[in-house]
């Protein structure tokens, strides 16, 4: 007997066949070809007469009726409005998506839309698995073709993404597959889908951080294209999601990702990312005052200053304001090293923003902060531990008037204190602010006072004195580099003294006297760089030994300080020097050897290039195969700084690389052309 409710007459084909497949089970004693009958079953719309034959009919009807009579109550309770004649996907793949579906398939039992049935299977998750089912589902959704179910799905997501703890309720896999269908959804072309996208988007960022940080070099250029759409909505909603990304990530993994960003060929990204990088600038201003933070956007943002598009060059020009109000004196000391054309161009462009201190800093060396008197200095500010001003110590000034012996009192008495602090930064910044606002007495001196207490500084540096007096020694040092004009006789007579008690200082146990040592080591190298040509050998290998260091600020000062040597050196020489480095050395010191070749490596024609590769490039070869990925990494950067000099020249020497590298290397070129 068939259910009333029920009947073969009101289902397709196919679910006919579904029943009719239950004939290979010893209930059905006709003769029946399974096969035969579900392939005769092609269209769902088809009536069942018109797919089967009476015989085939009579099988299936009475096998239906069978498996069903004990089912028909409990299928009857549930809500037949909410099922659907589908079969479950192909799509659906893995074990639980395929779960899922036949949990929904049992209860086919009339045909509705498709919607109805992605509701269905979201409650079925629910009820049966928890939440990752329930995102198991959601992502079915975001996978539709209809616009209005990829909406739903987001949603739905959106509301997981509020969930605590959410990494520990949801696998990491499931969790990537939620990104990525999220990313791509950013880029939908129904606005309400990418609206639902962007909504996700900042419930994760916010509440999930670590769920969005693995496709953020992805994402946030789709969010700087969205911010620039016309619709109002989907701007407003796409500067939100910035905001948040803004507000959840730290500077140190939004800068690198914005400065790649603006490689991106399309100007409407680049204008966006200048915008961002702007915003995120003025909330950064500790993390700008460090030199080696500021060099990459500067220069990146400096790049976009020769683009014919006007908006862009505009935009950068304001990101450039914005770098020099969070920097202030950091970003002068780095604008001093460009070529005198482009450092005209950029003072031309910062009077365009009405940045009239720009150009006053270059006016005349002076004491003074290009930032506002109310706001602190910052660390590794060269006009005060990096740069110019000194300390004192009393005993080596009984010979000076009043006024400058007790400007000097108060200078060790300030330097005394900031070593009673127990935290290193709070030191550091306490030395600082006494070392600027103590200084005063200092700024007439002139060579002959200076020649007169450089002895006294070189006693203070080599002797078993505290680190106090080493402090205010190397301080003072920094401003006679400052202060004294470089064919002075002070210099003919106390350089190499004073460059061994710097490099000596180097390895003191306190990271601050050996960050304050290299500091003042590169501001020897701007007075007197004619000078260091007789030391090149000594003070390089120094400052690789220097750049092992433990303490991240005194490596990559140290390595800003082999920059300035190699540009005050002769090349051949540096060269020479840096290739039994990278036969012998190993991470890290491999790694900045190879960096300052490439350096170098743009310093030489094409003749003479060609004519030292015998030397540089079979030690380059042998560490391409470390395994250490940085070091592999300066290495294909150098190979591609060599052809860019060199051309098809290169090619030949390159055939001993394996497939994989040489391709490896023949993507960066292509890079490189593209960009140029």
């Amino acid at each position: 007997a068939v259910p009333t409710r029920i009947t073969p007459s009101a289902r397709s084909g196919r679910e006919v066949v579904g029943m009719a497949s239950m004939c290979s089970d010893n209930r059905c004693s006709e003769s029946c070809t399974c096969a035969d009958v579900r392939n005769r079953s092609k269209d769902d719309d088809v009536g069942v007469s018109s797919q089967l034959t009476p015989r085939e009919m009579a099988c299936a009807t009475r096998d239906f009726a069978t498996r069903t009579d004990a089912q028909t109550a409990a299928l009857n309770e549930r809500r037949p409005d909410e099922c659907s004649r589908r079969p479950w996907p192909s799509s659906a793949q893995d074990d639980d998506t395929r779960g899922l579906w036949e949990d929904a398939g049992t209860c086919a039992v009339q045909t509705t839309s498709p919607d109805d049935c992605e509701m269905m299977v979201h409650r079925q998750a629910t009820r049966d698995k928890g939440m990752p089912g329930d995102i198991i589902a959601a992502l079915l959704q975001v996978a539709s073709s209809v616009w209005s179910v990829r909406a739903q799905g987001l949603v739905e997501m959106t509301a997981f993404a509020g969930e605590e703890k959410l990494s520990e309720l949801v696998p990491a896999t499931l969790l990537s597959k939620v990104a990525s269908a999220v990313l791509e959804k950013v880029s939908d072309p129904h606005y309400k889908v990418a609206l639902a996208a962007m909504e996700c988007v900042i419930a994760l960022v916010l509440n999930s951080p670590f769920v969005a940080e693995p496709i953020l070099e992805r994402l946030v250029p789709q969010l700087l294209l969205r911010s620039q759409e016309g619709r109002e909505i989907t701007r407003t909603v796409a500067q939100t999601a910035l905001r948040a990304v803004q507000t959840s990530f730290v500077p140190e993994v939004l800068f690198p990702i914005l400065v790649r960003v603006m490689d991106v060929p399309a100007p409407r990204v680049r204008i966006g990312a200048l915008g961002f990088l702007t915003a995120c600038c003025l909330a950064s201003p500790a993390y700008l005052s460090i030199s080696q933070h500021l060099r990459s956007p500067f220069q990146k943002t400096l790049l976009q200053l020769r683009e014919k598009n006007s908006e862009l060059r505009r935009a950068a020009l304001i990101t450039l304001r914005a770098l020099f109000d969070a920097s202030g004196a950091i970003m002068v000391q780095q604008a001093m090293l460009l070529p005198v054309p482009i450092l005209n161009e950029l003072k031309a462009g910062m009077r365009e923003v009405n940045c009239s201190s720009f150009d006053a800093a270059f006016a005349k060396p002076k004491l003074s902060n290009a930032r506002t008197s109310t706001e602190p200095p910052m660390r590794h500010d060269p006009q005060f531990v990096g740069g110019r001003h000194a300390g004192g110590s009393i005993d080596s000034f009984d010979w000076l008037t009043p006024s400058k012996q007790s400007s000097i009192e108060s200078l060790a008495l300030t330097a005394t204190e900031s070593m009673q602090a127990t935290d290193p930064e709070v030191a550091h910044v306490r030395l600082v602010n006494g070392v600027a606002s103590s200084m005063s007495g200092l700024e007439h001196f002139n060579a002959e006072d200076w020649a007169a207490i450089t002895p006294s500084l070189l006693r203070q540096l080599s002797g078993p004195a505290p680190s106090t007096n080493q402090r205010d020694a190397l301080l003072k040092i920094q401003k006679l580099c400052f202060c004294v004009h470089q064919d002075a006789e002070i210099w003919s007579i106390h350089f190499e003294h004073v460059l061994e008690a710097i490099l000596r200082s180097l390895q003191h146990e306190d990271p601050q006297i050996r960050e304050l040592a290299i500091s003042c080591c590169k501001d020897l190298l701007r007075a007197v760089p004619q000078r260091f040509r007789a030391f090149t050998e000594h003070v390089l290998l120094r400052m690789l030994a220097a750049g092992r260091d433990e303490v991240i600020c005194v490596s990559a000062a140290a390595e800003e300080a082999l920059e300035l040597l190699l540009t005050a050196s002769d090349s051949h020489r540096c060269m020479a020097l840096l290739v039994p480095v990278v036969m012998k050395e190993g991470p890290p010191t491999l790694q900045l050897a190879v960096r300052l070749q490439s350096k170098l490596v743009n310093r030489f024609t094409q003749l003479q290039l060609l004519s030292i590769l015998p030397q540089i490039l079979p030690p380059l070869f042998e560490a391409f195969k470390n395994p250490n990925a940085d070091v592999r990494k300066a290495v294909v950067f150098c190979l591609v700084d060599m052809y860019m000099i060199l051309g098809e020249q290169l090619t030949p020497h390159l055939a001993i690389l394996s497939t994989s590298q040489l391709k490896l290397v023949t993507i960066y070129i292509d890079r490189v052309r593209v960009k140029q």
